[in-house]
């Protein structure tokens, strides 16, 4: 239990402070550079961000509050396993083993379908990203082709404009991957 705190921990220092704090700090560049490119879909990016956020707003406190659930079901399973392994002559002089197997069956089984449950949102989360992502993008693309063609746009703020658009969408895709 220590150690698993211990792991997650380092890992959300690592990940938080080290990692994504950079990210977002690139998100104001992004959105600033955005504007001064063409405010029109900068808007467009700060809305899809938004529904982002509040994607996440909504899936983040069921993740964990169930990924609670699972530690202390793994937590439980694997001091079981530690009881019986301590306690191996007990058990082998009771003829008990049938009986702590299924134990062991059953408890790890139900840390397993709280795992599969975790699962299944990051795996929402991560299907809701990708296609806000992609119509973002597929509507930054149909809105530049209108520009394109007005010339209130050219080729290369387009290709600039989606650069900054991937640095603002990068940190909350690595957040939703962590």
């Amino acid at each position: 239990r220590i150690s698993r705190a211990s792991n997650r921990l380092s890992s959300f220092t690592s990940k938080i402070l080290i990692t994504l704090t950079p990210d977002f700090l690139s998100i104001f560049v992004a959105i600033t550079i955005s504007f001064l490119i063409k405010p029109v879909l900068a808007v467009l990016l700060i809305f899809a961000v938004s529904v982002y956020v509040l994607i996440l707003s909504r899936l983040t406190p069921g993740i964990a509050l169930t990924n609670r659930k699972m530690h202390r079901a793994y937590s439980d399973a694997y001091g079981d396993a530690y009881d019986s392994l301590y306690n191996i002559q007990t058990i082998k002089q009771s003829v008990a083993e049938e009986y702590e197997e299924r134990k062991h069956l059953k408890s790890f089984g139900k840390a397993a379908s709280v795992w599969l449950v975790i699962s299944v949102i990051w795996h929402s989360l991560s299907f809701y990203q990708r296609l806000l992502v992609t119509l973002t993008q597929f509507a930054i693309y149909i809105i530049s082709i209108y520009f394109l063609r007005q010339g209130l746009m050219t080729i290369g703020d387009l290709i600039i404009f989606n650069g900054y658009a991937a640095m603002l969408f990068g940190p909350f895709v690595k957040l939703g991957r962590d």
